[in-house]
């Protein structure tokens, strides 16, 4: 994984809603304004970081590559330190190893800081 560091300012995204919700759960004009943020993310992490997963390195493009979001404290507000380009296997992974509290230091880069204390080293 690539360490870029950015200033948050170059990140910042304007849209905030209320409330984390599932996709399946927005409404329409919830929905157009998550897929523009996500485009405009997309091109603010492509351009900082490239078109590779982070963690494995494959190429992903807008349409296959996860915006991953290390926490949702600041959900749709992130800065670019907050969100990681991951591909779909990837991300996928990620979430099954968390869920059953199987994740490594590898993991760190891809989680929320405040998780590391149950990382297994």
């Amino acid at each position: 994984m690539k360490n870029n560091t950015s200033s948050g300012d170059e990140f910042s995204v304007s849209y905030r809603p209320s409330a984390p919700k599932p996709l399946s759960q927005m409404t329409s004009g919830e929905m157009m304004s998550h897929q523009e943020w996500h485009k405009g993310m997309w091109a603010k992490l492509k351009k900082a970081r490239g078109n590779k997963c982070e963690k494995c390195e494959a190429r992903v493009n807008q349409k296959t590559a996860v915006l991953h979001h290390k926490h949702y404290r600041t959900y749709l507000s992130e800065t670019g330190e907050e969100m990681v380009i991951l591909c779909a296997d990837c991300h996928s992974d990620l979430h099954i190893r968390s869920q059953i509290g199987s994740l490594t230091k590898d993991d760190v880069p891809f989680i929320d800081p405040l998780w590391a204390f149950n990382i297994r080293y």
